[in-house]
């Protein structure tokens, strides 16, 4: 609860003081008060010099016990490399010593291995079996990496397929992965193991390093005798349908070359809930029964996708929610066309794949338009 007392539910007691300024945070699940005990605050001090922070107790100091933990981050640093430990047992866990520039490509490498406190170990990507071997298809216990937007200071938490630095694309034997990594803006990278069981009782850390890619493979070992490539066919337009009642992503036909620049555009209207409280989205923005008016974020509209808590109703790409550029060229939604585009350069040989982001996709109704092309 952030107040004490019933008769007074607007104050906010016991608070962390920064500089003798209540801590105006907000919480790392989007949340009033978050479960993991986690809150953060973009702070722009208004004199130069040290902070102070207190937590305010108006009665006695003296009977009081524990502590809590202050970071900050300067938002004005951007260093090339960064390396950093991410505790399991951290439900929030943890962030960049530095920011990551928006529009630079990264490439990201994670190792080590963790215990979730019921006997079961996992890597960033694969759990271990009860007969000794490692799988992929276990997506309970993945990693997960979320970064800033500007309507929030909670990260938006996605799943992220990564590579084993050994080469393939299922398990590495020394629990070691890595992907390439492009912030859309300037702002840190937070990564935590998913555990939907509580973090409480589990044991171990992974290990985040950051560096800046130059375009070069990753540092994946090449085999003694390396067959040429067959050529890539080439790349042609494909146009589906995203059936909103489904949760499964509706993937490309081609799989596409790496580095291959692709521009896609969706267009449409589905129902979220198609009942007589409707709620309405493309593939941006919503309108509700209540409210005949589209917008990029709406408060209440969060729920439960891919083991995180995300702002829902968008159309996701490779398990990502993106931020797509109405056709109209301004703000956030095209409320006419309902028509968005999204430009990208694929990090990796592969399909595209899309689904719309939901909690309960049984009361939806309807589809959006896709179309795949080459730039």
């Amino acid at each position: 609860e952030r107040s004490l007392r019933s008769e007074q539910w607007q104050a906010d007691h016991l608070d962390l003081y920064v500089d003798g300024n209540d801590l105006y945070a907000q919480a790392d699940d989007g949340q009033s008060c978050d479960a993991g005990n986690t809150y953060r605050w973009v702070y722009e001090p208004r004199r130069t010099g040290r902070v102070p922070f207190a937590v305010w107790d108006p009665d006695s100091y003296k009977d009081n016990s524990g502590h809590l933990v202050v970071r900050i981050l300067d938002l004005a640093e951007v260093p090339d490399t960064m390396t950093w430990q991410v505790p399991s047992r951290q439900k929030a866990g943890a962030t960049s010593p530095g920011l990551l520039r928006g529009g630079q490509e990264y490439l990201v490498t994670v190792s080590g291995t963790w215990r979730n406190g019921r006997g079961g170990t996992a890597d960033a990507e694969c759990a271990l079996g009860s007969d000794g071997r490692w799988r992929r298809d276990v997506d309970t216990y993945d990693m997960v990496a979320g970064e800033w937007d500007y309507r929030s200071l909670s990260p938006r938490m996605n799943g992220v397929r990564t590579l084993p630095v050994s080469g393939g694309d299922q398990c590495d034997p020394n629990n070691t992965y890595t992907w390439v990594h492009r912030p859309y803006r300037t702002t840190p990278l937070n990564v935590r193991v998913s555990d939907p069981d509580g973090h409480g009782d589990n044991a171990g850390a992974l290990t985040v390093s950051v560096k800046t890619y130059d375009g070069s493979a990753t540092p994946t070992p090449p085999p003694t005798e390396t067959p040429l490539p067959a050529p890539d066919p080439a790349v042609t337009p494909e146009s589906f349908s995203v059936d909103s009642r489904s949760a499964t992503p509706m993937a490309t036909t081609q799989s596409y070359p790496s580095g291959t620049p692709l521009r896609v555009t969706a267009t449409g209207t589905y129902l979220m809930r198609s009942s007589k409280d409707w709620i309405a989205a493309d593939a941006e923005c919503t309108a509700t029964s209540t409210d005949y008016r589209w917008r990029s974020a709406r408060d209440g509209l969060w729920g439960m996708w891919n083991g995180v808590s995300s702002p829902l109703g968008d159309l996701a790409v490779n398990g990502s929610i993106i931020t797509w550029t109405p056709s109209t060229g301004s703000g956030s939604c095209d409320s006419y066309n309902h028509v968005y585009t999204y430009d990208l350069t694929t990090a990796r040989r592969g399909k595209l794949s899309f689904v719309v982001v939901d909690s309960y996709y049984a009361d939806n109704q309807g589809a959006l338009e896709v179309s795949v092309e080459p730039r």
